[in-house]
């Protein structure tokens, strides 16, 4: 902890001073709450790979120089892992999921196809990456090359893997967190959403020269909202086990997780006011939950 510690400091004692404070030297609020100070004082962002080396994204230099460089904590010791000018052309060429090669720099396609793929992420052995594809989840075989397609129900109005308007606006922070890898890679816990009984809004996009009519599907209040089950699918066979929740009913399922023996899965489920929410370990071989605990509260439950 101490060589963390030392480690960040070093970091924010190293960082330029260059800015309109340094030729001023004065201190103001306005300089404080200003982009030079925020840049000025700011961290790089950075995390630690295992307990002597830290991986930092320069974010200060133009976004064509950026790079990410470790540093070893033991001895001081930088090195660059990638100059964003020596990857940026093949990724542009590409334009799609890519894996890079922090050894050579060198970028290689996941997928290249007229679909559009997304929310790519990595197995926690590293062997693998998820991503969803026409609302199903495939996963890549980073060895091999070769590509497993682990749902096969995936439509306009059925969505695995991936979420909702409302999940990803209202529950989620603005991220499509539909799924998410178990600890020991073997398998994968997920959304699937029925979005086909959800009313569907219309509106036009000011940003093109042309504007073009953006359809989505928008739940009003009153109106019905998307059905959401959770599921695990097999890593080997494709074969998907649903979480069964019982007689609990529920509006949204707004959490799941994985315990670390990668044997159970947690979920969280909420009422429609969001008032109940209540708290499952559910077992990942054959489904059924247990209720674990409720909390209520007369407003909102946060």
């Amino acid at each position: 902890m101490n060589i963390r510690r030392s480690i960040i400091i070093a970091l924010f004692l190293t960082i330029p001073t260059t800015s309109a404070y340094a030729q001023e030297e004065r201190l103001t609020l306005e300089w404080i709450f200003s982009d030079d100070g925020r840049m000025e004082t700011a961290m790089p962002r950075h995390a630690w790979l295992d307990q002597n080396r830290v991986v930092i994204y320069d974010t200060g230099l133009p976004k064509p120089q950026q790079r990410l460089t470790t540093l070893n904590a033991d001895n001081g010791r930088t090195r660059t892992l990638v100059n964003a000018e020596d990857v940026l052309a093949d990724i542009v060429t590409l334009l799609d999921i890519v894996l890079l090669n922090l050894r050579n720099s060198g970028v290689s396609a996941v997928a290249i196809t007229d679909a559009e793929e997304s929310s790519p992420r990595f197995s926690p052995d590293g062997r693998w990456i998820a991503f969803v594809r026409n609302n199903d989840i495939y996963a890549h075989d980073i060895e091999s090359g070769e590509e497993k397609r682990l749902t096969r129900d995936g439509s306009g109005t059925t969505m695995n893997g991936t979420v909702s308007w409302v999940y990803w606006e209202e529950l989620l922070n603005r991220s499509d967190r539909g799924f998410v890898w178990a600890p020991d890679s073997s398998a994968i816990a997920y959304l699937q959403t029925d979005d086909s009984g959800v009313g569907q809004m219309h509106y036009v996009d000011f940003e093109p020269n042309l504007p073009r009519l953006v359809k989505q599907r928008h739940p009003k209040p009153g109106h019905t909202n998307p059905k959401v089950r959770a599921g695990i699918v097999s890593l080997d066979d494709g074969t998907t086990t649903w979480i069964d929740l019982g007689a609990y009913l529920y509006e949204y399922l707004p959490r799941f997780t994985w315990l670390p023996d990668s044997s159970r899965l947690a979920i969280q489920t909420m009422n429609r006011p969001q008032t109940v929410l209540d708290v499952f370990i559910a077992d990942a071989a054959t489904g059924d939950a247990r209720h674990l605990m409720r909390e209520t509260d007369d407003g909102w439950v946060n």
